[in-house]
């Protein structure tokens, strides 16, 4: 006769992927970690006397599922929208240039260059992509003033990368971003746009992706690619796999949300699947705060929704599964902006060099009001230069601004403003000239296309 059977009940924990923890453990074994709503519970049979309290259905008992025992709340919160830069670019304001900080170069399409009245030289360049083994032709550079619309306006010539194709018609990356603030000081210059957003999913990083924020996925510490060109959350599927995930074996991909994904020449890539991951940007705590985004519209806001992410909170987040991945992560910029990681977590972030790292030189003190503040570190000499020269020119344009407001006023005639107009001119110029090693090392061409030159 056989000897009658038993069950008992045992967790898989869902940050380490521990098996078999036996149900009367609160914590895992392996790392740690409270039992929570995302552990899985399993029932197991063994031999000897069923237990009282066991199910004859073979259904979880109550008390033994993960809801019994949630050690952390979920809260719904609003996912933060799509932005866009609106600047002036050769005199011309542009309002859906992309600001991409996965990026490590400025770059403008030709075509579109070429109607605003850029003047392109030719210079050939290659660019790494995203995606393994993938590269994007630069037919040429342009140095061409930029400046944003309201104060300030910090006008300044900047190099872009000049291509035959390109996902969009204007795209700024990192190191102009970072130097002007954008990301974090003056976030303003950013706005969702409605219906500008209507266009293919993509992810537009070029270039090698120096810039790095550290997060943890599922428990894993990471140095993931910070990448606000980006409409999606992205993981390689080894990294994947790593994390425990892998498509018919331990946890499931769901193949069933496979999405085709733009790159920035416009050619097309397809994902694997999607899976769900914890996104802290410290160290998970038992107690923190789960955050579920969701779409504004979709969903109505609790009460929790109006104030700020607690910056120890975990976001329970969709990442797409890419197989030729160059990243072992990327997130995308609606994750990146709801939880306002370039102000919330500046102590996270580290630039890659080769295999080296280095802080990130771009913050200051910030007044009262602004936000939180960073480290400041010592700008380098072109971006010195670069400052000088922005409060150069736009002293310029408002000594010119102010003289043609005065003759409009009729407070000078118009032969004293012409005269007026001519001495601005010409200080500015004398500027130019006394710094002319300067701009020459820095953007080179823009002298000569600027200064007149002097006839011995």
């Amino acid at each position: 006769m056989h000897p009658k059977r038993r069950c008992i009940y045992v967790w898989q924990c869902c940050a380490c992927g521990c098996k078999k923890v036996n149900i009367e453990a609160m914590a895992c074994l392996e790392c740690g970690e409270l039992r929570c709503v995302l552990c899985h519970v399993t029932r197991v049979r063994l031999r000897g006397t069923p237990p009282q309290n066991s199910s004859p259905t073979g259904e979880v008992p109550a008390r033994y599922t993960s809801t019994a025992r949630i050690t952390s709340p979920v809260v719904s919160y609003p996912r933060a929208k799509t932005r866009l830069l609106t600047i002036l670019i050769h005199g011309i304001l542009v309002e859906t240039c992309l600001a991409d900080s996965g990026s490590d170069v400025n770059c403008i399409r030709y075509n579109f260059a070429r109607s605003i009245g850029v003047i392109v030289t030719k210079e050939v360049t290659y660019f790494s992509l995203p995606i393994k083994n993938s590269y994007l032709k630069a037919t040429g550079v342009a140095l061409i003033i930029c400046q944003f619309p309201s104060s300030p306006t910090m006008a300044q010539p900047v190099k872009f990368f000049v291509f035959d194709r390109l996902q969009c018609d204007v795209l700024l990356g990192r190191p102009f971003l970072r130097a002007t603030q954008t990301l974090d000081l003056y976030q303003h210059r950013l706005r969702h746009i409605e219906g500008a957003s209507d266009v293919p999913l993509a992810v537009r990083s070029i270039g090698q992706g120096e810039e790095r924020v550290q997060c943890w996925l599922d428990g894993e510490p990471v140095w993931t690619l910070p990448d606000t060109g980006a409409d999606v959350n992205l993981i390689s599927s080894t990294f994947a796999q790593a994390l425990g995930y892998d498509d018919g074996k331990g946890k499931p991909i769901d193949c069933g949300n496979r999405i085709d994904l733009e790159v920035a020449d416009g050619s097309t890539v397809t994902t694997e699947g999607i899976i769900q991951l914890s996104v802290p940007f410290s160290p998970k705590e038992s107690n923190s705060t789960i955050y579920e985004l969701v779409e504004s519209s979709s969903k109505e806001a609790t009460a929790v929704e109006k104030t700020d992410i607690q910056r120890n909170s975990q976001i329970r987040e969709t990442f797409h599964v890419l197989a030729t991945l160059r990243y072992e992560a990327i997130l995308g910029e609606t994750l990146l902006a709801t939880v306002d990681v370039y102000n919330q977590h500046t102590a996270k972030f580290s630039l890659v060099l080769g295999q080296e790292c280095a802080g990130i030189a771009i913050f200051r003190r910030k007044k009262t009001g602004e936000g939180k503040t960073g480290s400041t570190l010592p700008l380098s000499p072109e971006q010195k230069f670069m400052d000088e020269f922005s409060l150069e020119y736009d002293r310029h344009l408002k000594e010119k601004g102010d003289i043609e407001e005065r003759q409009r006023r009729g407070s000078i005639s118009d032969e004293q403003a012409q005269v007026r107009i001519l001495q601005a001119d010409q200080e500015h110029l004398q500027w130019l000239r006394k710094f002319r090693e300067l701009l020459e090392r820095y953007y080179p061409g823009y002298y000569e296309r600027n200064v007149p030159q002097e006839i011995a």
